[in-house]
């Protein structure tokens, strides 16, 4: 009888346990990224990619594209924007640049990193001079 008494009040602790340390272990992947638009001029499409808001246009406070280790191009808003669409090598309103958009090159592999409060999500694609590829992360 004692362990049924002990597991009945163990099951509450336990999922008030486990609650929090998936509230506070820091960014979840919560951005879903497609890509269109002309070769050397990708566009992002952006749509939430948490359970909660599945399909949701996200809201974002930084954004980067890189090549590598290079930063191609960088992001900065002071509060959250949301954005649906983003278009490469241009600031939305509410971001500033911290690094100005430099050319893609074709056959270059680039990869595409956005967060907002308490998320982040990252998306690789390539660049081949006739179509973007989306690649796996």
């Amino acid at each position: 009888m004692g362990f049924a008494r002990s597991s009945k009040r163990s099951l509450p602790v336990a999922l008030f346990v486990l609650a929090s340390s998936v509230l506070l272990s820091g960014c979840v992947r919560g951005v879903a990224i497609d890509i269109d638009g002309p070769i050397g001029a990708p566009v992002f499409l952006l749509k939430s990619g948490m359970m909660w808001k599945v399909g949701a246009p996200p809201c974002f406070t930084h954004i980067q594209v890189m090549a590598g280790v290079e930063r191609l191009w960088s992001l900065s808003a002071p509060r959250c924007v949301v954005l649906s669409k983003l278009d490469y090598g241009v600031a939305p309103p509410g971001f500033r640049e911290t690094a100005p958009a430099k050319p893609l090159a074709a056959g270059g592999v680039y990869a595409i990193s956005a967060s907002g409060y308490g998320w982040t999500g990252q998306r690789r694609f390539s660049d081949d001079g006739r179509v973007h590829r989306l690649l796996k992360n």
